[in-house]
């Protein structure tokens, strides 16, 4: 029951984000005496309604493909992931600007160091080989090491600057990133739930960080009809956005709970599995040392 209750949240949660569209996303507040219109904006009149309904409706495809059973083939699952790799990069080419500076701090040039020098560390265990024994201690060395080439590229060539990068060309490596991370844990069947997760918190703040711009739409449309406006302080959010925000934490309430259920079966299912495979080969042991043992008693016996 709990996990159907889950799966459900998963698919509703997208559907209040896509039904936002038709609800206020800004209004003047009702208290403001200064006689302006338009008083509200819903979201079938402005561009960031679309933009949350495009948001709802890719994750509401993502999110019922991942709560189908199949997606917890590995194989399935890593393709899921490349969906929804596509899914957010149409989206940034469809709606975002054309091309944004980024300012690459310090601080930043830290956090894409680490976030490198995993994704780096990870494909040297693939060139190993994922059975090939390596100690903690060698692994978080080979983190660090990993982080820090990566920092000193970052600082010969990034960090102190402003680049302008397409934002479709940003989107997609944040997606991609995060999605080679998610295909690279294990199981490996839960790919999908840990880029579903992700992309839950990453709408949602899509959607708590528009509020300042839809208010300024608000203002906008106010000047164009009136040739004036309200205060910027006398314009808020309205429950549309409040709408698409909670759409969002419900689909990441359900992809959690869908993913921890299908984790705690799945690692019951390889600790049984390595059980198995354990009590085989001893089973073999014993049979060739019986093997052994019966050779030994035939040719003591001749």
């Amino acid at each position: 029951m709990k996990r159907n209750w889950m799966q459900t949240a998963v698919l509703v949660g997208p559907t209040l984000t896509m039904a936002s569209i038709f609800w206020e996303l800004a209004r003047t507040n009702s208290s403001y005496t200064y006689l302006v219109e338009p008083w509200s904006i819903r979201g079938t009149e402005t561009i960031h309604g679309v933009v949350f309904f495009s948001i709802g409706l890719a994750l509401l495809v993502a999110g019922a493909l991942v709560v189908w059973s199949g997606s917890e083939r590995p194989t399935t699952s890593m393709g899921i992931v490349a969906f929804m790799v596509v899914e957010a990069t149409v989206i940034a080419a469809l709606f975002g600007p054309g091309s944004i500076d980024v300012s690459i701090s310090l601080v930043w040039g830290i956090i894409l160091a680490v976030l490198l020098g995993v994704v780096t560390w990870r494909l040297v265990r693939f060139a190993i080989g994922e059975r090939a024994r390596i100690s903690k201690l060698a692994s978080s060395g080979g983190r660090l090491i990993a982080m820090g080439i990566w920092f000193g590229i970052l600082q010969a060539t990034l960090i102190g600057r402003s680049l302008s990068i397409p934002m479709a060309v940003a989107v997609f490596l944040l997606f991609a990133l995060i999605g080679f991370l998610a295909t690279t844990g294990e199981p490996r069947g839960l790919a999908a739930n840990r880029m579903l997760i992700v992309s839950s918190v990453i709408g949602w703040l899509t959607v708590t960080l528009s509020a300042g711009a839809l208010r300024s739409t608000l203002l906008r449309f106010q000047t164009e009809a009136e040739g004036i406006s309200a205060a910027y302080r006398d314009v808020q959010v309205g429950p549309g956005w409040w709408l698409a925000g909670f759409g969002m934490v419900l689909l990441f309430v359900g992809s959690v709970g869908v993913w921890a259920a299908r984790r705690d079966t799945m690692l019951a299912a390889m600790r049984a599995r390595r059980q198995r495979e354990a009590a085989e080969k001893s089973r073999r042991e014993i049979e060739e040392a019986m093997e052994r043992f019966r050779a030994q008693q035939q040719a003591t016996g001749d």
